[in-house]
């Protein structure tokens, strides 16, 4: 699950990824997680600005639901 990796992990990818100096799949091997992983982050980050668990979206404001 995506769940498992740490924040700071999500974190360094993006950053990787918004560099533009390495292509999702070197950015997998270098990070050790899946090109999958790589790319659902990818999506993620660019349609809500955010790399948090999809769980930790949901909870952050609770009153506009």
């Amino acid at each position: 699950s995506m769940n498992a990796y740490s924040q700071d992990l999500r974190d360094r990818i993006i950053a990787a990824l918004e560099a533009h100096t390495n292509t999702r799949e070197g950015i997998a091997r270098t990070f050790r997680v899946s090109r999958s992983f790589v790319q659902k982050l990818w999506r993620r980050w660019q349609e809500t600005g955010s790399s948090a668990a999809r769980h930790a979206l949901r909870a952050r404001n609770p009153e506009l639901n």
